[in-house]
């Protein structure tokens, strides 16, 4: 049975972790802990740490909810303690409890293994625990506020010598958290929504809705300035200190899994080897112990709402979609295209002098765009820096096709289409081809040294060459590229630039030498893993378009790459992605042999998740189309993926029935490497 000291450690170890110690502090804590763990220092901090970290009433619901396990074995219930509060699932568990919401029982399962009880009977014990647990803390006032492990000095008192290394070391203050694209240059209007957004997020924190946060969605069509109205209010909030961290994260196509380990990543967890599910609650968790504002960008997938925390973060919403079901109870905040006072604001904004006596032609050609604010500034960019443009031109290329019949919505799409061909015209051909490359490029944002490789402008050592940066810089310049990271070189393009950039000449052309470039990349990632990490975005988007044209052999040059990457660095629901795409492709094509590739490396992340039964039952799929086939390397494979699986439910005579099948196959196949595993393996049941 695991030492209370060793729960001790863990918990004093992610204390350090969560104070921003420095990185000389928490060495030195460690060292004071190890003395601890072997026996040096006389341990006291196991009796002590129950009065020294929660107020009485905290460890009164405690004390009382597993009396249920082990009334009168003391010693069990501190252990239960320290585990508890180790382990991130419990603790977002005791957040959601703070919130009215009794958690799964199965969340205490894994905490109570480790007390060393009998297995059968941990389930019911679980669920008494828990209703124990329920019924106290929610008796407690801001339960999640009073056992959130980050305060330094809860650890004064427990430890002399701890006490003294804190006195020693100042902890470095950490500034708040802020992950959000840069703001563009011209931001005009929507004052009265920015005080609404102020009043449902910041100034009413929590909020009355049922689940104790506040969200806000803002609802409107492509090109109204969803988006760029999101990002003014959180730097707002920023410049006013109102958060104690700021989160960004487009969702667009992205599943539910992608955009959580999007988030783990701007929170600095290691997610690695999560389950969907333990990510999702680690993700919430550590969101939920802040004042927090979590902008979610773009929101199309319903599935994205079991994201939303709770404890004291806002959460604001973007979306084409009014119909979400998780915003129901949120009444939307619709975002209209600009009022006429507006776009004269940005034409005034953006051209300066140069409006005036042409406020009533600038009136029109809003008017004419359906007063979008990116075609707006896109129109302004045109009259501002083309001396070949005026007020009139403009005017008379918007307004000479009008169609009898055409519904205001179809001449606005129309304009638009026609304005955003017109800037499009005057680009060099460097800047077309490099606005192309960036439409080839993944939607959630790319690399510029990607963008500027894909459109042929790099020098030879393969960097941006100077005509990149010309055309990069004129594309900033006329409102068709935003920078989303000037420090890392990251950029997107929106939504209707992207959509009328596809259309162009050269992107045909550009979306195949993307193809090359990212296959080529990915073809020695092994090499250069690190940058291939960061396009693994790109990789999905290249196999996506693989399945919308059904071409096999692009998805074959990469799927398997991008798949290898992401297991190998524990970015399991993207990899998990990768395959289900490629499953969709070969489903598609009627191509056994693929299909049978997918659903085993699927039941490979199943298995990781501990999702053995769904893992099985990939397996038994693939091992019906190998027999089908005659296939026996796959077969082999597939065996030993199976004698796994029953080996981690304990099943080892199946276990070994299937190892044997697989080794016989791998030894008439001569090969050694496997072969020699799989006897391991035997060895091992």
């Amino acid at each position: 049975m695991m030492e209370p000291i060793t729960f001790t450690f863990s918990a004093l170890m992610l204390l350090a972790k969560e104070s921003g110690l420095t990185g000389f502090a928490k060495g030195q804590l460690q060292r004071v802990l190890e003395d601890l763990a072997h026996g040096k220092i006389q341990d006291t901090i196991a009796n002590r740490f129950l009065s020294k970290f929660f107020t009485p009433d905290i460890e009164k619901a405690f004390q009382h909810a597993f009396s249920e396990i082990a009334p009168k074995d003391k010693q069990i219930g501190k252990k239960f303690l320290l585990a508890f509060l180790t382990d991130p699932i419990t603790r977002n568990a005791m957040a959601d409890m703070q919130n009215g919401t009794p958690p799964p029982v199965e969340t205490l399962h894994g905490v109570l293994a480790k007390l060393d009880l009998p297995k059968e009977a941990i389930p019911d014990l679980a669920k008494r625990l828990l209703t124990g647990l329920y019924q106290e803390f929610c008796k407690i006032p801001n339960l999640a506020d009073q056992v959130i492990l980050t305060l330094p000095a809860k650890l004064g008192g427990i430890e002399k010598k701890i006490d003294v290394l804190l006195d020693r070391v100042t902890p470095t203050a950490k500034p708040p958290d802020f992950f959000v694209p840069e703001l563009p240059g011209h931001f005009v209007g929507r004052e009265g929504l920015l005080t609404t957004l102020t009043d449902r997020l910041v100034t009413q924190p929590g909020g009355v809705s049922l689940t104790g946060m506040q969200t806000v969605g803002i609802y409107g069509m492509v090109g109204v300035g969803k988006t760029l109205l999101a990002l003014k209010f959180a730097h707002e909030q920023n410049r006013l200190g109102c958060f104690d961290g700021i989160y960004y994260q487009f969702c667009g196509d992205d599943s539910l899994e992608v955009v959580a380990e999007g988030l783990a990543k701007q929170l600095g967890l290691q997610v690695s080897n999560l389950s969907p599910d333990k990510l999702l609650q680690t993700v919430k968790h550590h969101l939920s112990q802040r004042r927090a504002l979590l902008v979610l960008d773009d929101v199309r997938d319903p599935a994205i709402g079991a994201l939303l925390p709770g404890g004291r973060v806002s959460t604001l919403i973007t979306t084409r979609k009014k119909d979400l079901p998780f915003l129901s109870q949120h009444p939307p905040l619709d975002v209209d295209e600009f009022t006429k006072e507006e776009a004269l604001q940005l034409f005034s904004e953006m051209l300066g002098a140069k409006l005036k006596g042409h406020e009533g032609q600038a009136a029109r050609i809003a008017d004419a765009l359906g007063r979008l604010p990116i075609a707006i500034s896109v129109a302004a960019g045109l009259l501002r820096d083309d001396v070949r443009w005026t007020f009139d031109r403009l005017l008379n290329v918007l307004e000479q096709k009008r169609e009898d019949g055409m519904t205001h919505l179809q001449h606005r799409d129309r304009n638009i289409s026609e304005l955003f061909n017109t800037a499009f015209d005057r680009l060099s051909p460097d800047e077309e081809q490099l606005l192309c490359a960036m439409a080839a490029c993944a939607e959630e944002g790319f690399p510029f040294n990607l963008a500027a490789e894909v459109a042929g402008l790099t020098d030879t050592k393969g960097a941006p060459n100077p005509a990149a940066y010309a055309g990069l810089q004129a594309l900033v310049d006329h409102s068709l590229v935003r920078e989303m990271n000037r420090e890392e070189q990251c950029y997107f393009l929106h939504t209707l630039v992207r959509q009328n950039a596809r259309n162009r000449g050269p992107f045909v052309a550009v979306s195949a030498q993307h193809e090359e470039c990212v296959t080529a990349r990915f073809k020695t990632w092994e090499k250069d893993w690190q940058a291939c990490a960061g396009i693994l975005g790109e990789a999905r988007e290249v196999i996506r378009r693989s399945v919308q044209n059904q071409n096999r052999q692009l998805a074959d040059g990469i799927a398997y790459n991008a798949f290898n990457l992401a297991w190998r660095i524990g970015r399991m629901t993207e990899a998990s992605d990768v395959m289900s795409d490629y499953q969709r492709l070969a489903e598609a094509l009627n191509d056994k042999d693929s299909l049978q590739i997918s659903y085993g490396n699927q039941a490979l992340i199943l298995q990781d998740w501990g999702r053995l039964e769904e893992a099985m039952q990939l397996h038994k799929n693939q091992e019906a189309i190998c027999i089908e086939l005659g296939n026996i390397s796959s077969l082999a494979y597939c065996y030993w993926g199976m004698a796994s699986v029953h080996e981690q439910k304990g099943e080892k005579p199946a276990a070994r029935q299937h190892g044997e099948q697989a080794l016989a196959r791998f030894r008439t196949l001569n090969m050694p490497l496997e072969t020699k595993a799989v006897e391991d393996f035997l060895k091992g049941l």
